[in-house]
Formats: C-alpha cells, sequence, structure tokens
C-alpha cells in the first residue's frame, strides 16, 4: 500500500498490523484490512490533508485478528493523504537505483562541500548575516574550496604555501570596507 509510516515501521507497537497490511481500493474508496472487514472514510483532517477510514467498533470487537490489528475500543483506523497516488510513485522513485545512485554523487560532490564550509568557514552563522553579506562569504568560500582542490592536484613538490600569498593579497586588494572582514575566514581555512 505505502501509506503513511506504519507502526510497525517506527518499532513502536511490532505486533499491531501495520497500514501497508491493509489494502486500497481505489473504485469504492474504501480499505479492506487483513481478516476481509471494509474500513470506509470517515473524515478529512484538514490541516495533515488525511483521510481517516475507521471500521465500525462492533466489526473490530468480534473480529479473530483484534488482537494483532488493534488495541482501541472504538475499532481501527487508517490514514490516508488526498494526495497518496503521487505520494506512492515519489516513494517508489526515491528507493530506485537511480535515486541511491543521485543520493551517493550528492553526498561526494556537494554534501562534503556544505561540511567544510561549516565546520572551517563560519558557515553555521549564515543566519545571522544579511543576504548580500552571505552572497560574498559563499564566493570566498567557494573560491577557497577550489583553490584548495587545484593545490592537491598540483606538483607534490611545490609548496601550499607559497602559491597561496599572492591569491589572498589580490583578494585583500579588491575588497574593501565590512567585506574585507571576511578575508581572515579565507585565511584561516588555507593555512
Amino acid at each position: 500500500m505505502g501509506d503513511a509510516l506504519s507502526k510497525a515501521q517506527f518499532g513502536r507497537e511490532k505486533s499491531i498490523f501495520g497500514d501497508e497490511a491493509f489494502s486500497y481500493d481505489a473504485v469504492s474508496n474504501v480499505y479492506r484490512c487483513p481478516a476481509g472487514q471494509i474500513l470506509k472514510p470517515r473524515r478529512m483532517h484538514p490541516i495533515r490533508r488525511t483521510i481517516e477510514y475507521k471500521a465500525p467498533a462492533r466489526v473490530c470487537g468480534a473480529c479473530a485478528l483484534r488482537a494483532r490489528c488493534t488495541r482501541s475500543h472504538h475499532g481501527r483506523t487508517v490514514q490516508r493523504h488526498e494526495k497518496q497516488a503521487a505520494l506512492d510513485i515519489a516513494r517508489a522513485q526515491a528507493h530506485s537505483v537511480a535515486a541511491r545512485r543521485d543520493r551517493k554523487r550528492r553526498h561526494h560532490l556537494m554534501e562534503r562541500s556544505f561540511t567544510d564550509a561549516a565546520n572551517n568557514h563560519h558557515f553555521k552563522r549564515a543566519r545571522w548575516r544579511r543576504l548580500w553579506r552571505q552572497q560574498i562569504q559563499d564566493y570566498l568560500i567557494a573560491a577557497i574550496q577550489n583553490v584548495r582542490i587545484l593545490l592537491t592536484h598540483q606538483n607534490p613538490k611545490r609548496r601550499v604555501a607559497a602559491a597561496l600569498p599572492p591569491a589572498l593579497m589580490l583578494t585583500k586588494n579588491l575588497l574593501r570596507g565590512r567585506i574585507a572582514r571576511l578575508i581572515p575566514f579565507a585565511v584561516h581555512a588555507l593555512a
């Protein structure tokens, strides 16, 4: 089924059937429980945009699978989002081989860069800067990371420190005023 994450997935109630044990019939807009009983739509949650499907309490009370289905005295309920078909498609795409490959590529290309920026270039303080200041720092961080990549692929006999000062001096001369205060972050990162 692929509805909202089941109770069993969270490990709260491992002995209780999860929502995936119930089958949805799109034609009649009802759910069928593992015992074959029908859960009809009861109400719509306005904020979560989910429809609650419920079995009558008397049906659940007389069911042989009640102990594995619910502990409620009011009967079993199942939630379904109003756009559940689109969510099922998205969930299937997210678990595909191509999606796993894309996440691995993103981890390699971007997440390490963000981690480096947060740990070494004060990227965690971005929320306290205005947008234009943060944009300048983003460009500086990207430049520092690119220079570092270039230096690692350069001739290993050359020292990193020998190639560094002219680039930093040029950057410092181009930036003045408040922007120049960001330069120590760049110097610190390359040191």
